[in-house]
């Protein structure tokens, strides 16, 4: 159990129960949680999505830019 929430970090306590389980390991969750906490690895932590960043106004109209510019040159040439 520890294995794999080390392997994988984005993983978190319902992920690796699902996991297990699917090894044919039947463990509930609160096992998991407990036997995480005792080890020092957060289990809500490993849940949790990264976060989202929008990307900069100087990133939209680069991309923009670079896009017209492709588009002219594929129906100029």
């Amino acid at each position: 159990m520890l294995q794999l929430a080390n392997e994988n970090l984005r993983w978190g306590c319902r992920r690796i129960q699902w996991a297990l389980v699917r090894l044919g390991h039947p463990v509930g969750s609160t096992t998991i949680w407990e036997i995480l906490t005792t080890a020092g690895i957060d289990p809500l932590a490993l849940d949790r999505p990264t976060p989202m960043v929008a990307p900069s106004a100087h990133q939209v109209l680069r991309t923009r830019i670079l896009g017209g510019v492709i588009n002219e040159y594929r129906y100029t040439a």
